[in-house]
């Protein structure tokens, strides 16, 4: 009997010792709690892709402004051309939104009106000519947004009859400027110095008297708009 007991002893402890190990190749492997997203910054699967090389900034964009009808092509074109080029954002303002149509059958799509245009936001302004502008020289719309553009110390540029509108908006005052022949008599009413060349810049302001220096007048755009 004391021998039987004295073996019963050792079984147990080793029946124990195999529950034990059986218990703890029973538990489920160690996982571990993600750590909580921090406010304002992703976790690991909601990442943002990386950002383009280039995005848009306000000092970036350029408002070009052309009438809804008979705009002159070349001298829209020319201008969106070249300042694309550069890597500026083109928005195509005019009286009123959607297709607008040049006097040689280009088309723009007008994405704005003028009184939705906050200079601040922009590195500067284009009004372009045309038989379609000739209407419109005195707009109020078009006279102020050239005086607010002017006012916020940033590029005008306007071409053809067009800167018959930087004119009336009386920002031409002292200034060297030229405009399409006919239209010299408003540039004289607003105090502009008339020059008879193809493109005249003086600071800020650039101008272009008719669509053959229509390339001549996007590229001094350009380079005013680089110059800041």
């Amino acid at each position: 009997m004391k021998r039987f007991a004295a073996l019963l002893g050792p079984l147990i402890l080793a029946i124990c010792l195999l529950g034990l190990v059986g218990c703890k190749q029973a538990q489920p492997p160690e996982t571990t709690t993600p750590a909580p997203a921090v406010a304002g910054q992703p976790t690991e699967a909601a990442a943002e892709p990386a950002a383009p090389a280039e995005t848009a900034s306000a000092d970036k964009s350029v408002a070009v402004v052309i009438a809804p009808e008979k705009f002159r092509d070349e001298e829209f074109l020319d201008t969106r051309d070249a300042l694309k080029a550069a890597g500026y954002n083109v928005i195509v303002v005019s009286l009123q939104k959607g297709t607008c149509t040049g006097v040689g059958g280009a088309t723009a799509e007008a994405v704005a009106t003028p009184d939705e245009i906050v200079p601040e936001t922009f590195a500067g302004v284009a009004f372009i000519g045309g038989p379609g502008m000739i209407a419109y020289l005195k707009h109020p719309e078009f006279v102020l947004l050239a005086r607010k553009f002017q006012e916020a110390d940033k590029v005008l540029g306007a071409i053809c009859v067009a800167p018959s509108i930087l004119a009336n908006a009386g920002v031409l005052k002292g200034v060297e400027a030229t405009v399409w022949s006919d239209n010299k008599s408003d540039l004289e009413a607003g105090g502009a110095k008339y020059s008879e060349g193809p493109v005249v810049t003086s600071g800020r302001i650039v101008t272009g008297n008719g669509p053959q220096a229509s390339k001549k007048f996007g590229a001094a755009l350009v380079a005013a708009l680089q110059r800041g």
